[in-house]
């Protein structure tokens, strides 16, 4: 139950005295980690939240990536800048 510290360290005891349990509880949870967190999903996940902030960014033209003297600001603009895709679109 919620905000019972007693019934918790019961449960952990209990945990503790049961090796069975504990492998199976483990092997079920190692199993659900790699269903769930496979580097492909995490991959597709950072893309499209990636992209999905990006999308509201300005496009920075050439021009904004040059200072005062005429040379290049580094990092002034992201790659994605010069891509033609959702994100550049107004």
């Amino acid at each position: 139950p919620p905000r019972n510290p007693r019934a918790l360290a019961d449960a952990c005891i209990a945990l503790l005295r049961d090796p069975e349990r504990r492998a199976r509880l483990g092997a079920a949870a190692r199993a659900r980690a790699l269903e769930l967190f496979t580097v492909e999903q995490n991959l597709a996940a950072f893309r499209g939240i990636y992209l999905e902030l990006i999308s509201h960014a300005p496009v920075r033209r050439e021009a904004d990536a040059l200072d005062a003297d005429g040379e290049p600001r580094l990092f002034a603009a992201p790659a994605e800048a010069r891509l033609l895709g959702p994100w550049t679109q107004p």
